[in-house]
């Protein structure tokens, strides 16, 4: 998949770990740093979205989305888990309300 984002912006801040669980599965563990675990938001404009090798479809390629992520991990790797993104563009916001994981750290 090739796209670009413009115009990011990550904020995080600080949650309990208890009022996470009740959204992440029970086969992952929390990650916290220094003790608290995390909330992020990512919000961005979305642009060029294609499989690699062929051009952006015109009027779908090109959107602002809202990513909402914590920190898991699964035995010793640690993760990025995106429990929610919504995408606007020009049809109404679409939920995506599971869990997908995606490794952004070496193991330790």
């Amino acid at each position: 998949m090739a796209q670009k984002w413009h115009h990011v912006l990550f904020a995080h801040w600080p949650i309990s770990a208890e009022a996470l669980r009740v959204v992440i599965p029970s086969a992952l563990e929390i990650d916290t740093f220094e003790g608290q675990a995390w909330l992020g938001i990512t919000a961005f404009r979305l642009t060029g979205a294609r499989p690699r090798g062929l051009p952006p479809l015109p009027g779908i390629s090109s959107f602002p989305e809202l990513n909402v992520r914590t920190y898991v991990r699964l035995a010793k790797d640690r993760a990025c888990g995106f429990s929610a993104w919504m995408r606007a563009d020009g049809l109404p916001w679409q939920w995506h309300d599971g869990f997908t994981t995606c490794p952004i750290f070496a193991r330790e």
